[in-house]
């Protein structure tokens, strides 16, 4: 698996052939990724009464801790597993590819992928939506320059 992904191409030497990694980095990674799934698993029977499967790939679980050495190689079309590497529309820069999510809960689809906002463009949300704030107290708060 660290061969699969690229773990072993950056270990070891220059001058002699890819070193596997010494802990089992992605053993704990995938354990992790299952620990995350089924806590999801169980907010979901929590507010809709059914029960799920839980899937996690090692391989898609490895992916994220390799990305920053192995970008070149997504960015030029190269398919991993069936959800490592998805493509979403950026408003600025078109079709980017971007890091899937590693987890799957059966009968779940994986969510629809969308650009974060530019810098600001929520702020007015997060205060009414998240810190309930009416539209007063953040006006004033933009006139003392807070925001």
């Amino acid at each position: 698996m660290q061969a699969l992904v690229g773990a072993m191409s950056v270990t070891g030497f220059p001058d002699a052939p890819p070193v596997k990694c010494g802990p089992t980095f992605i053993d704990m990674l995938g354990g992790t990724h299952l620990l995350a799934g089924i806590l999801m698993a169980l907010r979901t029977r929590d507010a809709t009464g059914r029960g799920t499967r839980v899937e996690v790939a090692m391989l898609d679980a490895a992916v994220a801790a390799m990305l920053s050495y192995l970008a070149p190689y997504y960015e030029f079309g190269a398919e991993i597993s069936r959800s490592a590497i998805r493509e979403a529309t950026h408003p600025d820069r078109g079709p980017v590819k971007v890091l899937g999510n590693p987890i799957h809960l059966d009968g779940e689809p994986q969510p629809d992928l969308a650009p974060a906002p530019g810098l600001g463009a929520d702020t007015d949300a997060v205060f009414r939506e998240l810190l309930g704030m009416d539209p007063e107290e953040v006006a004033r708060l933009r006139e003392a320059g807070v925001v």
